[in-house]
């Protein structure tokens, strides 16, 4: 399936539009090396993000500071893994999908095209994978994170 997405900045709030899958002609993740043991972040500050356990950590240098709850991608709608910058900063963004429309998501965080780290206030099923592919936090811990981050700082998505 093609990939559509379009920004639009009206009033600091931008709308996208995309599918429900992931583009067929993504550029692949920042390449970085293959074995984590070779990783150092060159950011101050970074997440990992465990879809395995449903967990953001979120590190400054190579300490922790703070670990989140999230909800990840469904099995319909996985979460992607791999190595990212964070790309673009919304305070709010309406995200439009092919069965969902969410007006204002606040604190998104764009990684990668369509997804992102976000407030999800439609749910609280935090602890377990129901998203539509992005990392759903709960609003006071995104808007924590949103503060915390910066554009290009590093998310690392693994299981």
């Amino acid at each position: 399936m093609i990939y559509l997405m379009r920004l639009i900045r009206a009033v600091g709030i931008a709308t996208i539009f995309l599918s429900l899958s992931a583009p067929a002609f993504a550029a692949p993740p920042t390449p970085w090396p293959e074995s984590d043991d070779e990783w150092t972040p060159t950011r101050p500050h970074w997440v990992s993000v465990d879809l395995s356990d449903q967990m953001l950590i979120a590190y400054e240098g190579n300490t922790a500071v703070r670990v989140f709850i999230v909800s990840t991608g469904d099995a319909a709608h996985p979460t992607l893994t791999g190595r990212y910058d964070i790309d673009a900063k919304y305070d709010q963004i309406d995200v439009i999908g092919k069965d969902y429309y969410f007006r204002d998501v606040p604190y998104y965080m764009q990684y990668f095209y369509g997804f992102a780290l976000h407030a999800a206030t439609w749910h609280n099923d935090f602890g377990r994978p129901v998203s539509r592919g992005c990392v759903n936090l709960k609003l006071e811990d995104a808007k924590w994170l949103y503060n915390f981050l910066a554009v290009g700082d590093f998310v690392y998505i693994h299981k």
